[in-house]
């Protein structure tokens, strides 16, 4: 626990609760690229450690009481009475996570990166349309880009 936070518990009662790397050919290859080096600094800018987590999480289904402590580095310890419990508990961890990495991707796809972790430097090695650029950078490069618009008529 080197982080110097105190684990935060995810308690249950009962058995309802539970609380390239060469040059793209293409033009859409640096596109790709920029929006994988926006999802990389969202993703270091908002740590897993730093994520919020729910203070309980009713899960039906569960035999017995199960716990859910995250450490200092967001890393979840399942404690269970039995193997199926564990199991559901270590799915809704994934859930919870999963649910976090899509949210993150959308709002980096639509521009709008920067509600969330505010303006940041991409990092040691950003692409070239990015070239010492920022979250900032990102976000106006999706939005002249237009994905959501571009995926919306595709649909």
């Amino acid at each position: 626990m080197s982080a110097g936070r105190p684990p935060e518990p995810l308690t249950t009662r009962g058995p309802a609760a539970a609380g390239p790397g060469g040059r793209a050919r293409t033009g859409a290859g640096w596109a790709r690229r920029a929006v994988d080096a926006a999802a990389a600094a969202a993703a270091r800018a908002w740590s897993r450690a730093a994520r919020p987590r729910p203070g309980v999480v009713k899960v039906p289904g569960l035999a017995s009481s199960t716990t859910v402590v995250f450490d200092g580095f967001g890393v979840p310890h399942v404690r269970a009475a039995n193997e199926a419990d564990a199991f559901r508990a270590v799915g809704v961890c994934h859930a919870l996570d999963r649910f976090f990495q899509m949210d993150m991707m959308r709002r980096a796809l639509a521009g709008r990166l920067c509600e969330i972790v505010g303006e940041r430097p991409l990092g040691k090695n950003p692409l070239p349309p990015l070239s010492g650029g920022t979250t900032l950078d990102a976000d106006r490069l999706m939005r002249a880009l237009d994905l959501v618009r571009a995926a919306r008529r595709t649909l």
